[in-house]
């Protein structure tokens, strides 16, 4: 496997980084290998492509670049995307609780548990959040429903 192989060749190179992340949802370049270099990420679709052969991580770093890496964030697919409840996909590690909560997340929960069970679903329905069922049932009156 690609991750695998990558892994192994940075294992004596303390200074290198490995992050799994989430999918960026464009399915057909994964499995897409990301190198960020001082805040600028970069990455080439490994789909199709075969690195067992390689034996060290310079090795590996020569066929990234001789592969032409591009900027995720301006492949065209991602581009024209306005992500929100999706905005930390492909940033961070999804198996990684205590960055999820660093980059903000269970912020939602925690109002709810001060502002309480009302509060929380009218703050909801003034929201005009619906479910993402074919139906589009507006969330707060199940959540009404149930309180």
């Amino acid at each position: 496997m690609i991750a695998e192989k990558i892994i192994s060749l940075t294992q004596e190179h303390k200074h290198i980084s490995i992050i799994r992340n989430g999918s960026w949802g464009a399915f057909w370049l994964e499995p897409f290998v990301e190198i960020e270099i001082n805040g600028n990420r970069v990455g080439v679709s490994y789909l199709n492509k075969d690195i067992s052969h390689l034996t060290s991580i310079e090795e590996f770093i020569d066929d990234f670049n001789n592969s032409k890496p591009h900027n995720i964030l301006e492949i065209d697919f991602i581009k024209q995307q306005t992500r929100l409840v999706f905005s930390r996909i492909g940033l961070d590690d999804p198996l990684d609780l205590n960055q999820y909560c660093n980059s903000g997340g269970y912020k939602g929960l925690e109002k709810s548990f001060e502002i309480g069970q009302q509060k929380t679903i009218d703050e909801i329905k003034k929201s005009g959040l619906n479910g993402r069922g074919g139906a589009a049932f507006p969330t707060a009156i199940k959540m009404q429903t149930v309180l």
